[in-house]
């Protein structure tokens, strides 16, 4: 048997040698490769040629700067430079590079060029600021509004004046004789503890018993969930966030047209820098509206500090996602009682039913239980039972009836008055008499 074909088809592949050619071709490319300079932070460096690799495979670094000048980058580009743009101590490296501009890698090369435009860093975070500008204005303008509107809500719902009276009333009585009698109010937390007060069998709350005595008493007061239905947005809101953002975009504004101002009194401006062109009228527009915003913020402050000493809080120490969160809390425990006392009054009303439904059945068994009643017959139909009974009537008549009996048992005349007369308790020949 030959295996030449078998080894030769699945024999190893034998090494390609390297060849004096190709060694000597290879030197000048590793040279080449070593002559690549780098100034810039490695990390920084590495940063920066990914966001070119993905970004800007094919566009030179004079094109990106180009670009910046124009102020049409795309925003996902503009995003990335302010991340990754020169800092002071970069434009120091650069500075004090003395070589060519080709000796140096692409995130070097890049920074070398960019470098070039006036006021980079402040350029990109205006155009940053100008991407997320209408996202932010519209956010801080619904929170706003839905603070005015919670904070009006709760100083203008008569329901839910009247329902904390209600409260207190019913507070005031539980503790008639103790040290909390008669009080002319209570926090607004207590609102929240009012489900966590147990009746005496454990089988309900006070919140319950309160839910129901407004619905039996003062049905109106159950308006408040359409009153107080604007407390759920406003709960969310941080009033400390809420002002770092105003703040932020006010800044923002006034950055921007530090940087408009700028371009526009330079005395030699970059070919093809048209940001001052574009921004001029975002400027005029942007202050507008953050003076707009700043005003909503006064109405604010006004607002929710009026609604905080209405209830007894200090607007300082309360922020609105707790006063407004409290409020929509208690809507919720109120709106769950109130479901409680419907499904307890429905399964109440269920049971009392089935209890006058097994009187009911009761009753009819025993009227239907069979005692020592004799059964009738109905002489008024028609059948062969009527002629029968003709006859039993004629025989019981003529007394023929009761002498076949006496003759069946066997005994004689006599002998049956003697039976009836002692049954009577009286003398036999009485009875005979009679």
């Amino acid at each position: 048997m030959s295996f030449d074909d078998l080894e030769s088809m699945f024999s190893a592949k034998s090494a390609k040698k390297v060849t004096a050619e190709a060694g000597a071709g290879a030197g000048p490319k590793k040279e080449e490769k070593a002559k690549k300079v780098s100034v810039i932070d490695a990390k920084k460096a590495n940063a920066v040629a990914i966001m070119l690799g993905s970004l800007c495979s094919k566009q030179s670094p004079e094109e990106i700067r180009d670009k910046i000048l124009a102020a049409s980058c795309s925003p996902e580009l503009v995003s990335r430079l302010c991340i990754n743009s020169p800092d002071a101590e970069d434009k120091k490296q650069l500075d004090a590079y003395t070589g060519s501009s080709s000796d140096l890698a692409r995130p070097d090369a890049f920074f070398l060029v960019i470098n070039e435009i006036p006021m980079l860093r402040p350029r990109l975070k205006a155009m940053l600021y100008q991407q997320d500008y209408e996202e932010k204005v519209a956010s801080v303008n619904a929170d706003l509004r839905a603070v005015i509107v919670a904070s009006e809500a709760l100083l203008q719902s008569d329901a839910l004046h009247k329902c904390m009276q209600i409260i207190l009333m019913v507070g005031n009585y539980m503790n008639s004789g103790g040290y909390n009698a008669q009080s002319h109010g209570f926090r607004i937390s207590f609102l929240n503890k009012l489900r966590n007060t147990k009746t005496r069998d454990n089988k309900s709350t006070l919140l319950r018993y309160i839910a129901n005595l407004l619905r039996t008493k003062s049905p109106e007061v159950f308006k408040v969930y359409d009153h107080l239905a604007c407390t759920s947005q406003a709960k969310g809101i941080a009033l400390s966030a809420l002002n770092a953002e105003i703040a932020a975009l006010s800044a923002g504004n006034k950055q921007l047209q530090t940087v408009v101002d700028a371009c526009k009194s330079a005395p030699t401006p970059l070919t093809g820098d048209k940001f001052a062109e574009k921004f001029e009228p975002f400027t005029e527009v942007c202050g507008k509206e953050v003076a707009l915003l700043i005003s909503t913020q006064k109405q604010m402050t006004t607002k929710f500090s009026e609604a905080c000493t209405f209830f007894g809080e200090d607007p300082k120490d309360i922020e609105p996602m707790e006063l407004f969160g409290i409020f929509a809390e208690f809507m919720k425990d109120l709106q769950n009682a109130e479901k409680e006392n419907l499904k307890s009054a429905e399964d109440k009303r269920k049971a009392e039913a089935r209890e006058r439904e097994m009187a009911e059945k009761e009753k009819r068994k025993k009227k239907k239980k069979p005692g020592n009643r004799r059964k009738t017959m109905n002489l008024n139909e028609n059948s062969e039972d009527k002629g029968i009974m003709d006859d039993l009537v004629a025989e019981l008549s003529n007394g023929s009836a009761f002498g076949r009996q006496r003759r069946r048992k066997g005994g004689g005349g006599a002998t049956a008055v003697k039976e009836a007369a002692a049954a009577a308790a009286v003398d036999p020949d009485e009875a005979t008499a009679c």
